[in-house]
């Protein structure tokens, strides 16, 4: 006879559920929300992504990332809808600047 077992996240879920019905100083909140971002862009600091075609600054990624309008390669692009979350990771290279 075949008996489907619970997945473990199953088990875990009931878990947590039980801990959170019993303690009144855990915050639980059924309406979740999702946040949408970007996690790693560079702009025309970083050398490598200068040398591939970047030309954006800093504050032209601030502004993409609230909704505003920027030109790339002589067209204006805009997101739909601003960012909750934008994330620049320029690198600096110091022996790219000694080798040029």
């Amino acid at each position: 006879m075949y008996r489907k077992q619970k997945k473990s996240e199953d088990i875990f879920t009931s878990e947590i559920t039980d801990t959170i019905s019993n303690n009144e100083n855990i915050l639980f909140f059924e309406n979740k929300e999702a946040f949408f971002g970007e996690i790693h862009v560079h702009t025309s600091y970083s050398l490598d992504a200068y040398l591939g075609g970047t030309r954006l600054k800093p504050t032209d990624a601030y502004k993409f990332a609230k909704g505003e309008t920027v030109e790339v390669n002589g067209k204006e692009i805009t997101t739909s809808k601003s960012l909750n979350w934008y994330t620049v990771l320029d690198k600096f290279c110091a022996n790219c600047i000694m080798i040029s």
